[in-house]
């Protein structure tokens, strides 16, 4: 008996527990959360926008049914700082929608230069609900330079030299390089329309393309970019002449020392007497002693060799 009662006192416990019931949750809204990362920059006639993709509900959640990215514009007044996104919603225009997984998007805005435009970004359910705006992003719009023309390419001992006809409204210039049949870099600015790329190196194909830039206030603006020009730069560029040249002349042989040679791909020295090559291969240290040298008065040539086989002018040294 005592032990059926116990068993009745845990099963009403238990079911009074049972039928508590909490607050009712309220359902999820499945807002989208406020799009971040937003930035815009002009290139060429076009404004470049990306964004962090939005993957979570205002609420934390994770968002399921996005249906699409829209981007909106307005021209705003240059003296003061544009209004918060929310005051200008009535007067934005959408000027370019992405898909629910792109993060970036092109607005053409040839027909807006010298205007300043405000961007922002929203992301849009299924259900047609919208996130919060973006952030703003401002661009002073210009129109960019034209393409800079007859861009010549020539091998240097320094490396390649590159120049090009000015263009108008350029500012300055960037020069982009592609290795072999590799994408474009950037590979240097200049302010003038020549640039030296000290960074090529010999028997590799460069492909080269210049870009002129705008100024604007709000960055600068590249144009499109020149023809492209190819060039294999080849090493057909002879070391100095040795310089610093001592001659001495002992009882044994005739004794020649000079500088060595600042060349980074020099392979060593060959020193003749009367035209005559003395050893069989090159120096590499710039020295030489010369033990069957004759009596009399000799003259001597010393020339620097590089790796290619180019060859120096002769320094010449003569002897009594």
């Amino acid at each position: 008996m005592r032990i059926y009662c116990l068993l009745l006192t845990a099963c009403c416990s238990l079911c009074l527990s049972c039928g508590q019931v909490g607050e009712p949750l309220p359902p999820l809204l499945k807002i989208p959360a406020r799009v971040e990362g937003f930035q815009a920059q002009q290139f060429e006639d076009k404004a470049l926008l990306r964004w962090s993709p939005v993957r979570l509900t205002t609420e934390g959640a994770a968002l399921q049914d996005l249906d699409r990215m829209v981007i909106y514009a307005v021209e705003v007044a240059r003296d003061t700082p544009p209004a918060a996104p929310e005051a200008l919603a009535p007067y934005f225009k959408v000027v370019a929608e992405a898909g629910p997984d792109d993060a970036e998007a092109e607005v053409a805005v040839s027909d807006r230069y010298g205007q300043r435009t405000a961007f922002a970004v929203q992301a849009v359910t299924e259900k047609g609900k919208f996130s919060p705006w973006s952030a703003l992003q401002v661009l002073e719009l210009t129109e960019p330079p034209a393409a800079p023309t007859n861009l010549r390419a020539e091998a240097r001992e320094s490396g390649v030299a590159l120049v090009w006809s000015e263009t108008d409204r350029a500012t300055d210039y960037t020069v982009e390089r592609a290795v072999e049949e590799g994408a474009f870099a950037e590979v240097g600015q200049s302010g003038e329309a020549q640039l030296l790329d000290e960074s090529a190196r010999f028997d590799v194909a460069y492909r080269y393309r210049v870009r002129g830039r705008a100024d604007a206030a709000t960055g600068s603006v590249p144009g499109p970019p020149s023809l492209v020009v190819s060039i294999t730069p080849q090493d057909v560029f002879p070391p100095a002449a040795p310089q610093g040249v001592r001659v001495i002349r002992t009882p044994q042989s005739v004794e020649l020392s000079w500088s060595a040679s600042p060349e980074r791909d020099l392979a060593g020295y060959r020193v003749e007497r009367g035209g005559m090559s003395l050893q069989e291969e090159l120096l590499t240290a710039p020295a030489f002693s010369d033990a069957d040298a004759p009596g009399g008065k000799l003259e001597y040539r010393i020339f620097a060799v590089d790796q290619e086989g180019n060859t120096s002018d002769a320094a010449v040294v003569a002897v009594e």
